[in-house]
Parts: structure tokens; sequence; C-alpha cells
């Protein structure tokens, strides 16, 4: 092959082209070169397959696997805070799928860093990050896990003017819209893409499980948030709360909507569906998440059971939480990746992935005694047993 751009040295300093068009031209020639090349062994260093580049008339030998290296470029993992278990178990079930769809089995170099609740902390972390620092020379991949961290890390890359050569792959349950995922038309951000986890997932059980613990009720309220611009969320919102409206209907319950429109008070909701119901289901997105606590203790303090669609929001005050699994969100990642691959278009380009995914239950028997009116002690005692499955 032989390319008519100069090179002070090979892949090294360039200086007639943009870091971001040299980066594209470096991962389709690596690309070609690593695949269809004729891998020869170096004498000097036995063992390491050697390809030939001709280049301005040189030729310059390059191990297969520094040039794959580079094609693949560090993986960079966002978490939003230490000790989440689950943050890492999706880490270990993603690096494991990616080892086994990889050609050679093996795994990008990687790191992780923490949000922990600090804004300016995880700026200072991503610039002198130096997965981050070198992305000229080599383009990385940031995988962020859990909604804050996904939308500082987008923010730093817009600010930064990184959208174009650093790409991220985000897990969310919150609308991406609002967590500046997109552009100012409602497009994802340039090379971003990741997966959206939809509620109400397993719906009978959650249904059923309410009617299990309380005989009293004959209303839920369902609460959300109004949908963004991405109609494919929006759908399977109504979607999703259009199946706890037939499922209450098979157990002989009436199921209301209730909206919250952004951040205004949400004193009048609580009274308006208060006075109708006796259980209310909390949807996951930022609108509900921002009133959980006002939520809970409107609930508690009115004896309505609450159920939630996320785990979180038992610690704070929800009678009963429904969550998901890690690995629910890995085969859609790679999905995505695959896609970009093999076609080698922009990754915002691709449908955004929603999964309804395995669910787990947690409950919190402090509010079930406040917010349960027909609670006995048979069913005291049963949900007082705790499973011997990891806690996150």
């Amino acid at each position: 092959m032989v390319f008519g751009i100069g090179y002070s040295m090979p892949f090294g300093t360039v200086a007639e082209i943009s870091a971001v068009v040299f980066n594209q031209l470096l991962r389709s020639i690596i690309m070609k070169v690593t695949q269809s090349g004729s891998p020869r062994f170096n004498a000097k260093a036995p063992g390491k397959k050697l390809v030939s580049i001709n280049c301005n008339n040189r030729q310059w030998d390059v191990e297969v696997q520094n040039l794959k290296e580079l094609a693949e470029g560090p993986v960079l993992f966002v978490l939003n805070q230490d000790g989440n278990g689950w943050a890492y178990d999706f880490i270990n079930a993603f690096k494991s799928a990616y080892t086994e769809w990889s050609a050679d089995g093996s795994f990008p170099e990687h790191d992780h860093i923490l949000m922990n609740e600090s804004r300016g902390d995880l700026q200072s972390k991503l610039y002198e990050h130096p997965f981050i620092q070198g992305f000229s020379r080599k383009p990385a991949r940031i995988i962020t896990v859990g909604d804050a961290a996904s939308a500082e890390v987008a923010r730093y890359r817009v600010a930064w003017g990184l959208t174009s050569c650093i790409q991220q792959l985000f897990c969310v349950i919150g609308d991406p819209e609002t967590l500046d995922l997109v552009d100012m038309n409602g497009q994802l951000l340039a090379n971003t893409n990741g997966v959206y986890a939809v509620e109400a997932r397993s719906l009978t059980k959650q249904i059923r499980s309410l009617r299990s613990l309380s005989r009293v009720v004959k209303t839920v309220s369902i609460i959300s948030g109004y949908s963004g611009r991405f109609d494919s969320i929006a759908l399977q919102k109504d979607k999703a709360a259009q199946k706890i409206i037939q499922e209450c209907e098979k157990f002989g319950m009436r199921a209301l909507r209730v909206y919250i429109v952004g951040d205004e008070s949400i004193a009048d909701y609580l009274e308006g569906f208060g006075s109708v119901c006796e259980a209310v289901i909390t949807l996951r997105d930022d609108a509900v998440y921002g009133h959980l606590d006002e939520i809970a203790s409107f609930c508690t303090k009115n004896r309505i059971i609450h159920f939630a669609s996320e785990l979180s929001s038992v610690a704070r005050g929800a009678a009963i939480g429904f969550g998901n699994a890690p690995a629910a969100y890995v085969p859609s990642l790679m999905n995505l990746m695959w896609q970009h691959k093999e076609t080698h278009l922009p990754l915002n380009s691709f449908e955004l992935e929603i999964v309804e995914e395995p669910i787990e239950v947690r409950h919190n028997m402090s509010s079930i005694r406040a917010q349960v009116r027909d609670l006995t002690e048979e069913k005291e005692d049963l949900l007082e047993m705790t499973s011997i499955h990891a806690v996150y």
C-alpha cells in the first residue's frame, strides 16, 4: 500500500491533516492491513507478527498487535459512585462478552474512574486521564454506567470538542434528552449511542405482588414525567403504562396516568391522585426521581402503597422496588459496536437500543408497615424473609 501523507515517524506526528481526519484514515488503514495483510515473523523479536506498510516510498514494519491496539483504542469506564456492585458486575459481563467477540480473544487497554457525585471531580479526572489526553494518537471509547456519569461525560466531550474523536456508549434509565446526550435538534450527539432500559417489564408479577400485599387496593396511579422528543422512548413508556393498566384490570383494579411536568411543585399532583387511589407505581425517569422523597413521604403519611420501577427508590421510602440485572445491557451494547465495526457508519446513526431486562425485587419493611393498611402478621413474616442473592 502507498499513501501520500507525510509522517515524521510511523504513526507519529502529522503536520498536514487534522487529528480527527488522521484518526479516521489510520483506523481504515489498520483494519485493511490487519485483516488482509500477510503477517511474517520478526527475527529480532521471535513470536511477534509484523506487517509491512509502504509510506512515502519507505517501508515500515509494524507489529500486528500494536496496530490492533491503535485501531481499537483504550476503553474508559465511568461509574456514578464507588462501591457500586451493579456497575462492577456490568463491567465484568461486558469484558467477558467482548473477549468472546474479538477475533484474538483479547480486551483493549482499559481503566475506570468514579464520579462520586462531584461534577468538578469527574471533569478533572477526565481532563487528566491519559486515555483522553492522547486522543489525537489513539481514539478512545468511553462507556458510562448510570445517568449522572453519562450526562457529565457528554457535557465534557461537547465542551472540549471531543465528540468526533472520542466515542461514548452509555447505559441509562433516564431519558437521553434530559441527560444532555442529544444535540439541539434532538438527535444523539456525534459518536454517541447506548442502551435505555425501560420500566415495567415483569408486569404480571408486579401487579400480582401488589394484589397479594393488599386486598383493599381498588385504584392505582401510574406516575411518570412527560417523555422527550425520542419517539421510541415515548412509545416504550406509553406501552409500559398501558400494560400496567391491562394487568390491573385483570386483578379487578383501575389504573390512572399521572404526569409530572418539569420542576414544578408536585403538591397539587399528590393531593389530586392521593384522594382517589390506594397505591402508586412510579416509573423511571428524572422527573419522578427528583420528587421521589416527596412522593414516598406522602404515601407513608396517607397510607398509600408505593411500588417503584427501580431499586434505589426502596431505600428512599418506596415499599417495594423492581430493578434490573447488569448483564441485560451487554448484548445491546455489543450489537451497537458490531454494527459500527461492520458498516463504519457513525455510532449515532444507529437506533438507540431499548431493553426490557430481567428484574429483581427488593422491599422496605418499615415502609410496608406504614403504607399497607391491611397487613397481616402472616404476610409480615413472609416479607421479613431475606434472599441469599447479593444486594446491590
